[in-house]
């Protein structure tokens, strides 16, 4: 597929009134997998999960290290990698490719295909708790995330993910700490990166079960 026939867009979930940022789209899924419903027990008040954290991809740590010296332009310190997040990140990339929302449900949504509550998230933000819970839900990170996503119609990259974040006034102002998010401090980051999407989620609190080290080059 010519470069020039590729279709992309970013997407953003961060407060209730933040205006989602949409390019075209041509995704063609199954209506059915989602619902609007909370439709599966998590059971994550006061429980400790026991996870197994898989190892990032190369294009996963690609993308972490671009991330940080993205930042690190702007003088901004590096935010390392979530082994709590980047679990949320990887999991609803997977979702997102094997069960890829249809409208009205954006790329924030879930499906009904996991252990997670599902969720159909709309414009109108009212399934946002079912998003910020993600981490709570499914790690033992007991705090509110913050997502920024990308997709594309070939297959996503972490050059081309972090270029479309930058050039989006509000996904570029939560990677290097501007207007509404400059007095926060990100002490912890998620990434997934497989098929058509890559995910970051942004995290205020320390990852009670640790980070990945970075790999020498």
């Amino acid at each position: 597929m010519q470069k020039w026939l590729q279709m992309r867009y970013a997407f953003i979930v961060l407060l209730a009134f933040s205006p989602f940022i949409f390019g075209r789209q041509s995704l063609t899924p199954c209506a059915s997998s989602f619902s609007s419903s909370h439709n599966k027990s998590a059971g994550f008040a006061g429980e400790h999960k026991k996870l197994s954290f898989a190892e990032p991809t190369l294009a996963e740590r690609e993308l972490h290290a671009l991330i940080n010296a993205y930042r690190a332009s702007h003088k901004l310190p590096a935010i390392p990698l979530s082994k709590s997040l980047s679990y949320v990140a990887r999991t609803h990339v997977h979702d997102l490719n094997a069960h890829p929302p249809e409208s009205p449900c954006n790329a924030h949504s879930w499906s009904e295909h996991g252990v997670w509550s599902s969720c159909c998230y709309t414009p109108d933000h009212k399934q946002a708790k079912c998003m910020w819970d993600k981490p709570a839900e499914l790690t033992n990170y007991k705090d509110a995330g913050f997502e920024i996503g990308y997709w594309t119609s070939a297959e996503a990259n972490a050059e081309e993910a972090l270029e479309g974040w930058k050039t989006s006034a509000a996904h570029n102002a939560v990677i290097i700490n501007q207007t509404i998010w400059k007095n926060e401090e990100w002490r912890s980051l998620g990434v997934g990166l497989a098929g058509q999407y890559a995910v970051v989620w942004f995290g205020k609190k320390k990852d009670p079960d640790g980070y990945w080290e970075e790999k020498a080059e």
